[in-house]
């Protein structure tokens, strides 16, 4: 098993982007993690593809080494639910031991996924497994999912390759790619399992017609994240579709490692990935795009979720967020008590130099509530030199808050949430807090104090500018109703 027990306590930057799904930020983005940890916004990817069902996933956990097991569960059945593809389940053991009602009828979904890495399952609930997959039902492998079993023959097959619990040379081959890009199956002897410290790392396609890596960059940089190294398995019918290099800097072995694998066992498609070791390693585009991807392309054998139009670069970083909820924001420079709700940044007055920042977590519109004699520079002549598209809508009181105006911001609001990462602001966050309250409660359908309360949050508006949303907010909503 893996030794590193650690999980962030940070607080997750995330948050699911409503009807529109992750996968659609590629499209729009500059890139997929980078820095020292995931950015304050998400820009999302477009994933929504019409569909006459949902897919039926069960997750099966309830011991693992890793103690955020609970949250990286959440986050992943979250992370398929955001999609509309996918119908989730999650099943759980007893916290120790052989569970001997642990007994899920796998055959009820089209996939399973483990977040497992723990005692052995029934007799009965392993042979059902194996019936299940052999028969077509397909498998995803989460990370320590792979540590498990180490004596169970078949889920050895399953995975292809795998770590600890004693696996050596008797358990197969080490896989790994050599600098030339040839895979290499190493018969030497040698443990199974290990990793390094944990850093971020270029992951590098190594199957570029696959059907998950499809349209995917050639590299990209991941999250901090553990990088297994030395697996050994079986390693029947794999293709290896991702690799990290190793870094003998971080305690790797000098090698590419396989981080994403397709593995046919029996009729069924099983989706390997060793990435995702905690929330932060999980709480990025990439991880959220092959887990939906590999997800689907398990379940039917297709993936029909959109993969990024563009390719973004490997410099800069995508975050996933949570729906619903504003998360307090980091990395977005100077810019004064930086908020995010989804796809957009909310906040005061960004500083001259954090516009290069911005583009490079994948902000392509800037728009200001603040007057022209409230700034003593150009802001839009430094956002084109950024690349960053600028809007000005001057508000000095109440009164500016025209019909016009705040419907045309709920209308910026709008598309941001569904195709594009915007920062919104002003001086120091009332007057965005305003804005962010009238698209809250009329497009986003939440109670007016729930609006307010989350507005709060950039900082109270003035009783009088509360007053004007509320009456607007009134006026708008009875306009819906009568249509």
């Amino acid at each position: 098993m893996s030794r590193c027990f650690s999980c962030c306590s940070r607080k997750s930057p995330f948050a699911i982007l409503g009807s529109v799904g992750l996968a659609a930020g590629f499209a729009i983005c500059a890139s997929w993690c980078s820095g020292s940890k995931p950015t304050a916004s998400t820009t999302p990817i477009e994933t929504t593809v019409p569909q006459t069902e949902k897919l039926s996933v069960l997750i099966v956990d309830g011991q693992n080494n890793h103690a955020i097991w609970p949250k990286t569960t959440e986050l992943m059945k979250a992370m398929l639910q955001e999609t509309g593809r996918f119908k989730v389940t999650v099943a759980r053991t007893e916290p120790k031991g052989t569970d001997p009602n642990f007994h899920p009828a796998f055959s009820d979904y089209n996939v399973v996924i483990s977040n497992y890495n723990g005692d052995d399952w029934p007799e009965e609930t392993k042979k059902s497994f194996e019936e299940f997959v052999s028969s077509g039902g397909g498998f995803v492998v989460v990370h320590a999912a792979d540590n498990a079993f180490p004596n169970w023959p078949a889920y050895n097959r399953m995975i292809g390759l795998g770590g600890w619990g004693g696996r050596n040379e008797a358990s197969g081959p080490w896989i790994y790619f050599d600098q030339a890009g040839k895979s290499v199956r190493d018969d030497s002897a040698g443990r199974g399992g290990s990793h390094g410290q944990q850093h971020e790392f270029t992951i590098e396609k190594r199957a570029a017609e696959h059907p998950i890596m499809t349209a995917l960059p050639e590299k990209w940089l991941h999250a901090k994240d553990e990088l297994y190294d030395s697996l050994r398995g079986p390693a029947e019918n794999i293709e290896v579709l991702a690799t990290a290099f190793s870094d003998p800097a971080t305690g790797g072995t000098g090698r590419h490692e396989p981080v994403v694998m397709a593995i046919q066992f029996g009729e069924g498609r099983v989706f390997h990935t060793t990435l995702g070791h905690a929330d932060y390693s999980m709480e990025c585009a990439d991880f959220v795009t092959l887990l939906q991807r590999g997800t689907e392309w398990a379940a039917t054998g297709k993936v029909t979720l959109l993969a990024p139009q563009s390719h973004p670069a490997i410099d800069a970083i995508v975050a996933w967020p949570i729906p619903g909820k504003m998360e307090k924001a980091d990395l977005v420079g100077s810019m004064v008590s930086p908020w995010r709700f989804a796809n957009l940044i909310l906040g005061g007055q960004p500083d001259q130099a954090d516009f290069e920042l911005l583009k490079k977590q994948g902000v392509s519109r800037v728009i200001s509530l603040r007057r022209e004699n409230e700034i003593n520079w150009n802001e839009k002549e430094i956002a084109a030199k950024a690349g960053i598209e600028f809007e000005n809508f001057p508000v000095g009181s109440e009164a500016d808050f025209t019909d016009e105006m705040l419907g045309q911001l709920r209308q910026r609001l709008s598309e941001a949430n569904a195709s594009e990462r915007v920062v919104l602001h002003c001086g120091r966050g009332p007057r965005v807090g305003a804005v962010f309250a009238a698209w809250r409660a009329i497009d986003g359908k939440v109670p007016v104090d729930t609006a307010f309360e989350e507005a709060n949050n950039l900082g109270k508006a003035s009783p009088a500018m509360q007053k004007r949303i509320r009456e607007y907010i009134e006026s708008e909503t009875a306009k819906e109703a009568g249509k």
